[in-house]
C-alpha cells in the first residue's frame, strides 16, 4: 500500500463559507487502483481497533487450502468504503433530487469503512463455529445448575453487533467525535445512522426488553402495598424501621420541595449558579436559543405555505386548523393528566411509577398480546405482584386511549365539513404534522435507499458483496464475471411497491432492464465461491477442527479487559478493550505455548499444520433440505457406528453444508427492481416471462459430510464401508419419521384390482416399478425412476379367504375375498406426483405380467 496527500476542493462541512481545501490521502489497492479516502477515514484507519483487522484472514481457514487467499478484512474494510463513496456520489450527480448530501457520503463510507470490525480470529470462524460450540456448552452447564430452563436458549452473538460496540469503542478510545464534528458531522445522529447501516435498526432483544422492564418496576413496586414481601416476616423489622424513616425524610423533603418551586425561577440566575457561568456565556446561549426558536419558526412556516399551496387552504384555514390540533392535544394532555392523577391517588403511585408502567403497557401492545401477557408474568413472577392491580391499571389506560381516539376521529370529521377537505386530504395534513413511524433513527424514510449502499437487507445487492466477490475471485484465481463498475453507471433510486412497508412504497437503489443477466452474475459467482472455497470439504474440516481446538483451550486463555477485568475467547467479545486483542494471532499462541492445561488444543492445531486432519469419508445431497438437522446429528454418529469394525460415534464428525443465492430457496433475481430506458423513475421485479429461460430454477442445496478422526488406512476404508450401510438405512429411515412428523408422505397415485389373485407378487414388484418407470409416448423428460414408487398390495377376505359354508344362505355375496394393488410415489412435489399419474395410467396389461405389471380392472 502506498499513500501519499493531495488536495481536493470538495469537503463535508455545513459552513457555506470557503475554507481551506480537505487534504485526503490516496491508497494503491490492487482491485480498485488508487483509492482517494477522506481525512476522517484516515483518521479511523490509524487506530488499534481498525489495524487490527490486518492480522484477521478474510477467508479465515481457505488459507489452508488456496495459498493465494492471503488477504485480510484491513484491506477489504477499506475497499467497501471506497466503494460505498463511489455509489452514493454515483446517485447523487445523477439525480440532485434525492438531496444526497456531504454528510451523507461521508457517512456512508464510514459505515463501509467500520462493517467488519466485529469479527474475530478467523472471521466468521469465531461468531459462526465457534461461538454456537461454546453457547451449547454454557447452556448446557446451566441446566445442569438449574439456571436455564430446557426449552430455553441463550441469544447468539452476531459480528454486526461486535462492529458497532467496536465503533462505539474506537471513537470514544481516540476522542474522535470531535474530529467528526470538525468535518461537518453530527456525531449523535451521526453515528446512530453509520450503525444502522452496518447491523439494521438498533432495537433490543425482546428478552432484553422484558428484563429491562422487569427491573425498571422493581425499583418503585417494593415500596407499594400491593406487592408481596418474599422474605419473612420477622427478617424485615430492621429493614421496615430504616423505611419509614426514609419515607419520613422524604415527606419533609416534599414538603421543602413544594414551597421552593413556588418561588419564581430565573434561567440565568440558575445558570450562573449551578453552572458556573460567567455572563458572556450565558449571553451566548441565549443568542443560540434565539436562532433555534428563529430555525423552528421559518420550519413551521414553510410548512403552513405547502399546506395552503397543496390543498387550495387560505392563511386563516392555516390558522384555524392548527388552533384546533392544539386544542384537541390540550384536551389529550388534561385527560392523560386526570387519568394519572386517579392512578397516583387511587394506587398511591408517584409520578416516575405511572410513567414507567405506561411506557412498559403501551410500548408492549404495538408487539401483540402474547408478549404482553409474558411481560406481565415476568414481573408478577420475580415481585409477587398482584395481578389484578396490573389489569385494573391496564383498563384504566384502555379507557383513556378509547376517548382519545374518539376526540381525534370528531377533529377529522370537522376539517373534513367545514374547510370541504377529502379523507386523504386529511390524512396528508396529518402526515405532514405528525411524525411517523420509522424504524431507522440515523435519516427519515426518505433516504431510506442509503441503508442499502453498504448492507442490503432487501436484495443482498451492496458494496459489500462487491468488494469481496471481486477481491477475493482474484486471490482464489477464480474467474468473475460480475463487473460492479457497470451496475454503478446503472444505478438509479426509484419509489417502488413494498408490502413489507407501512406506507406500501419506498425508495429503493434499482438497475436497468437490460442488466438483469449481469445482476444473475453476482448471484451465480458468490455461490461458486462459496461452493469451491469457502465450503470446500478440506477448508470446512480445517475450520471445524480450529474451532474444536478453540473450545477446547476457551477456559484456559486470559485476556485483559477494561478495568483489569479478565476474558476467555468466548467471553471477549462482551469487552471491546479484550476483543481488540484477539485476532488470529491466538493460533500460534496456543501451538507455541507450553502450558499443559492447552495441550488438547495444541494437539488438534499440530494435526492440522503436519495436515494429518479428519479424512472425508463421503458426503450425500438431500432432495429435501433438512430443518432440524442439529437434533440429528447425535444419532446419525451412533448409526454410523455401527459395523464390523469397532468404530465409536466419537469417531466421526458431520458437518451440514448449506449453499444458496443468498435469498434461501427463492431466485434472488425476483428481489431486484430494474427500471426501463423510456421511464427512468418506474421500477418493478422482472417479470418471470421476461426472464431468461436458460437458468436453474433450483437456487439452494444442502449437503450431509462425513468424516472419520481416526486417520489410519484401515479405519478410513471401515468407516466408509459405514457410510454407505448407514445411508441405506439409518439416513433412509431417519428422513422417513421426519417426513411423517412433518406430515411429508408418499402421494397416493392410483390402485389396480387384478381380476385373479397373483400369488407370487413378491417376486414381481421389482418388474412392477421398472413398467411404472417407463417414459410416456409424448412425455418431453422422464424424471421418475423405479426408486421413487413404493407398491402396497393388500389382500382383504372374511377371515377364511375365498371359501364359504356349504349351508350357507344363498342371498348374499359369492366372492369373499380380493386383492388391491396401491401406487404411492415419493417423491412429494406436485409436478412429479402429476407425472406419476400419468405413468399408472399408462401402466397396462402386458404378455409379460412380472416385468410390467398385473393383469387387473
Amino acid at each position: 500500500m502506498v499513500g501519499f496527500l493531495v488536495c481536493r476542493g470538495k469537503m463535508a462541512s455545513p459552513s457555506k463559507k470557503a475554507k481551506k481545501p480537505i487534504i485526503t490521502k490516496v491508497f494503491n489497492d490492487p482491485i480498485h487502483g488508487h483509492m482517494e479516502l477522506h481525512p476522517l477515514l484516515i483518521k479511523i484507519i490509524d487506530t488499534p481497533q481498525f489495524q487490527r483487522l490486518r492480522l484477521i484472514k478474510q477467508l479465515g481457514g481457505v488459507y489452508s487450502v488456496y495459498p493465494g487467499a492471503s488477504h485480510n478484512r484491513f484491506e477489504h474494510s477499506i475497499g467497501v468504503g471506497y466503494l460505498a463513496g463511489k455509489l452514493a456520489e454515483a446517485l447523487r450527480s445523477k439525480q440532485p433530487k434525492l438531496e444526497i448530501d456531504d454528510r451523507d457520503v461521508l457517512c456512508v463510507q464510514i459505515a463501509g469503512l467500520c462493517h467488519d470490525l466485529g469479527h474475530g480470529p478467523f472471521s466468521h470462524l469465531y461468531d459462526g463455529m465457534f461461538l454456537p460450540k461454546a453457547l451449547e456448552k454454557k447452556e448446557e452447564e446451566m441446566r445442569k445448575n438449574g439456571k436455564l430452563r430446557e426449552e430455553e436458549k441463550l441469544e447468539k452473538w452476531k459480528h454486526e453487533k461486535g462492529s458497532c460496540d467496536m465503533l462505539d469503542h474506537l471513537l470514544k478510545e481516540n476522542n474522535l467525535e470531535p474530529v467528526m464534528e470538525k468535518y461537518g458531522l453530527e456525531p449523535e445522529e451521526d453515528i446512530t445512522l453509520i450503525k444502522e447501516m452496518i447491523a439494521g435498526p438498533l432495537q433490543q432483544s425482546k428478552e432484553q426488553e422484558h428484563e429491562k422492564g422487569s427491573c425498571d418496576m422493581l425499583d418503585h413496586m417494593l415500596k407499594q402495598k400491593y406487592l408481596k414481601p418474599a422474605i419473612p416476616e420477622e427478617d424485615m423489622t430492621e429493614d421496615r424501621r430504616l423505611q419509614e424513616s426514609k419515607e419520613q425524610e422524604y415527606e419533609k423533603g416534599s414538603s421543602d420541595g413544594l414551597n421552593h418551586l413556588l418561588k419564581p425561577i430565573d434561567p440565568e440566575q440558575v445558570m450562573k449558579e449551578k453552572y458556573k457561568l460567567k455572563p458572556k456565556d450565558v449571553n451566548d446561549i441565549k443568542v443560540m436559543i434565539d436562532e433555534q426558536q428563529s430555525k423552528e419558526q421559518k420550519e413551521q412556516s414553510k410548512l403552513e405555505e405547502e399546506m395552503m399551496k397543496k390543498h387550495n387552504l387560505k392563511p386563516e384555514d392555516v390558522k384555524i386548523i392548527q388552533e384546533k390540533i392544539a386544542e384537541q392535544e390540550s384536551k389529550s394532555k388534561k385527560e392523560q393528566s386526570k387519568l394519572e392523577q386517579v392512578m397516583m391517588e387511587e394506587y398511591k403511585l408517584n409520578p416516575e411509577d405511572v410513567k414507567n408502567i405506561q411506557e412498559m403497557i403501551a410500548g408492549k401492545e404495538s408487539e401483540g398480546k402474547k408478549e404482553q401477557s409474558k411481560l406481565e408474568q415476568v414481573i408478577m413472577k420475580k415481585h409477587n405482584l398482584n395481578p389484578d392491580v396490573v389489569k385494573k391499571i391496564q383498563e384504566k389506560i384502555a379507557q383513556q386511549e378509547s376517548k382519545e381516539q374518539e376526540e381525534q376521529s370528531k377533529l377529522e370529521q370537522v376539517m373534513m365539513k367545514k374547510y370541504g377537505l377529502k379523507e386523504e386530504d386529511v390524512k396528508i395534513i396529518q402526515e405532514m404534522i405528525a411524525v411517523e413511524k420509522w424504524p431507522y433513527k440515523g435519516r427519515s424514510k426518505e433516504k431510506s435507499f442509503l441503508y442499502e449502499i453498504v448492507s442490503n437487507k432487501k436484495n443482498g445487492v451492496d458494496v459489500d458483496k462487491f468488494d469481496y466477490l471481486a477481491r477475493d475471485s482474484s486471490y482464489l484465481g477464480i474467474k468473475n464475471n460480475f463487473d460492479f463498475r457497470r451496475f454503478l453507471q446503472f444505478a438509479r433510486v426509484c419509489e417502488v411497491e413494498d408490502k413489507d412497508c407501512k406506507e406500501g412504497k419506498r425508495k429503493t437503489i434499482c438497475t436497468r432492464d437490460k442488466k438483469e443477466d449481469h445482476m444473475y452474475d453476482l448471484f451465480y459467482i458468490r455461490h461458486r465461491l462459496h461452493k469451491r472455497a469457502c465450503q470446500h470439504k478440506v477448508n470446512q474440516i480445517i475450520q471445524e477442527m480450529i474451532a474444536e481446538a478453540f473450545l477446547k483451550a476457551d477456559d484456559h486463555i486470559q485476556i485483559e479487559g477494561s478495568g483489569g477485568r479478565m476474558f476467555t475467547l468466548s467471553t471477549a467479545n462482551e469487552d471491546m478493550e479484550a476483543y481488540t486483542k484477539l485476532t488470529d494471532n491466538v493460533f500460534e499462541e496456543i501451538l507455541k505455548s507450553s502450558c499443559s492445561e492447552l495441550k488438547k488444543a495444541r494437539e488438534i492445531l499440530q494435526n492440522i499444520i503436519s495436515r494429518k486432519i479428519y479424512k472425508f469419508v463421503g458426503e450425500t445431497m438431500r432432495q429435501v433440505p433438512i430443518q432440524d438437522w442439529e437434533s440429528l446429528i447425535p444419532s446419525w454418529k451412533k448409526g454410523l457406528a455401527e459395523g464390523e469394525r469397532n468404530l465409536t460415534p466419537k469417531d466421526f464428525e458431520i458437518l451440514v453444508i448449506e449453499m444458496d443465492y443468498g435469498t434461501d430457496d427463492k431466485d434472488p433475481i425476483q428481489h431486484v427492481h430494474f427500471y426501463s430506458k423510456s421511464e427512468l423513475d418506474k421500477a418493478k421485479p422482472m417479470p418471470e416471462e421476461k426472464g431468461s429461460r436458460i437458468r436453474t430454477t433450483c437456487f439452494s442445496e444442502q449437503l450431509i459430510r462425513v468424516f472419520c478422526k481416526e486417520i489410519d488406512d484401515e479405519s478410513v476404508e471401515a468407516a466408509k464401508k459405514h457410510f454407505k450401510q448407514w445411508l441405506r438405512c439409518w439416513l433412509s429411515s431417519t428422513l422417513i419419521l421426519q417426513n411423517i412428523v412433518s406430515g411429508n408422505i408418499y402421494k397416493f397415485v392410483g390402485e389396480r384390482k387384478p381380476a385373479d389373485p397373483i400369488e407370487d407378487w413378491e417376486s414381481q414388484i421389482s418388474g412392477w416399478k421398472e413398467g411404472l418407470a417407463q417414459p410416456l409416448p409424448d412425455e418431453e423428460e422422464n424424471n421418475l425412476k423405479p426408486e421413487d414408487f413404493e407398491i402396497l398390495v393388500i389382500n382383504k377376505d372374511y377371515g377364511m379367504k375365498d371359501e364359504n359354508s356349504k349351508n350357507a344362505s344363498r342371498i348374499g355375496t359369492t366372492c369373499f375375498s380380493e386383492q388391491l394393488i396401491r401406487v404411492f410415489c415419493k417423491k412429494t412435489d406436485r409436478k412429479s406426483v402429476k407425472a406419476a399419474k400419468k405413468h399408472f395410467e399408462q401402466w397396462k396389461f402386458e404378455k409379460k405380467p412380472h416385468l410390467l405389471g398385473p393383469e387387473g380392472n
